[in-house]
């Protein structure tokens, strides 16, 4: 696509249409083009496209080239096809949580004052179930939303991702007490959306605990995390030493694949953390470990030159 295409294309009815041409901008706009560009940012609607067109209009333009902004993310047209389903799911992951939570909650209610011995029926069971989808869409829904880029520390995030699920499990009677150990102590930062990296890191250490248990706390190693820059991109490695990828492990990032007890969890979780690593080019893989267990491997475009002395 031409230069003056993708302008054109600005006025577009398609969202589709008006996302490529701002991707496509983001590489060939010139300072010359900052008035049209900044009309459509001001009459445009949709987040994604907004938070395209903010790019090109960077506060640290490259001048003496005549660009506008550097961006140093591949614009391809898988990417573009992620964040056109990711604007889709958005949006129906919007309206499904806004007709369906007030309808649960009223569910939740009536069951309570008018079923006997309520924490013991099956009905509590069934409204856990639906709870935990629906948490699970909503997950989903801020997995979707545009990233917002930037520096953090990843070290810190690490161990507050860590913190979380630890405390989670004093919550849970019959979980066993099988350790998490982070494996440095340095200071580490990384560019990318913070939340969604606890976020999905959060899942994952949750999963590993959970693939520990029924080794029970003699027999079970702690889960351990590693995490550090290279100098293409930042990583997160969750290993532990439970029972294994389950049967069908090749399906168990799809949604509402579990092999869980789906009375509590809605099988959303791994699906929910690839949503949200998608946003910023990363991606979650699993692989059997030597000796048994598992490590799950975050990956995203999030390196700092500064941070090069680390490893993958």
């Amino acid at each position: 696509m031409q230069k003056h295409e993708a302008l054109d294309l600005l006025n577009s009815n398609s969202a589709v249409d008006r996302l490529r041409a701002a991707r496509v901008l983001r590489k060939l706009a010139m300072t010359s083009d900052r008035d049209v560009i900044e009309a459509a940012y001001a009459a445009e609607a949709d987040a994604w496209i907004r938070s395209a067109l903010s790019k090109i209009l960077s506060p640290s333009p490259q001048l003496d080239t005549g660009s506008i902004v550097v961006d140093t993310a591949v614009e391809d047209a898988q990417q573009l096809v992620n964040d056109v389903r990711s604007q889709t799911t958005q949006e129906l992951t919007a309206m499904v949580t806004h007709e369906l939570g007030p309808l649960v909650g009223s569910l939740r209610m009536a069951c309570i004052s008018e079923v006997r011995n309520y924490d013991e029926s099956e009905s509590r069971r069934a409204v856990a179930g639906i709870d935990s989808f629906l948490n699970a869409i909503q997950g989903l829904h801020l997995a979707s939303g545009v990233p917002s880029i930037s520096d953090f520390s990843l070290s810190d995030t690490v161990l507050e991702s860590i913190k979380t699920v630890q405390d989670e499990r004093l919550l849970q009677p019959s979980a066993t007490k099988i350790s998490v150990k982070a494996a440095r102590t340095d200071h580490v930062t990384a560019a990318g959306d913070r939340d969604l990296i606890r976020m999905a890191l959060v899942n994952v250490v949750r999963n590993a605990l959970e693939a520990s248990d029924p080794l029970g706390e003699e027999n079970g190693s702690p889960v351990v995390v590693n995490w550090g820059v290279t100098d293409r991109d930042a990583w997160i490695s969750v290993f532990d030493r439970g029972v294994g990828l389950p049967a069908g492990a090749s399906r168990m990032l799809e949604a509402g694949v579990t092999s869980k007890n789906k009375d509590f969890h809605s099988g959303m979780g791994l699906a929910v953390c690839v949503r949200a690593l998608q946003g910023m080019n990363g991606t979650l893989r699993h692989k059997p470990r030597e000796g048994g267990g598992v490590v799950a491997e975050i990956r995203w475009r999030g390196a700092k030159v500064a941070d090069a002395c680390t490893s993958s």
